[in-house]
């Protein structure tokens, strides 16, 4: 989970190369939507892998 966070970000290699393939017309928007991903991927794993982490000592 967490090295999906990592890859998602825009400015990552991985997000970079994305961004660099895609049409120059949607690059801008290509940004934008990778940006949004990783900050919500960064707001929902912590609390699910704490979920998980309850459940399996639970």
């Amino acid at each position: 989970m967490s090295a999906a966070v990592v890859v998602m970000n825009p400015v990552h290699i991985a997000g970079a190369l994305i961004i660099a393939n895609a049409e120059e017309s949607r690059r801008e928007r290509m940004f934008r939507d990778l940006l949004v991903i990783s900050f919500s991927l960064t707001a929902v794993v912590p609390g699910l892998m704490a979920v998980m982490a309850i459940l399996a000592t639970g």
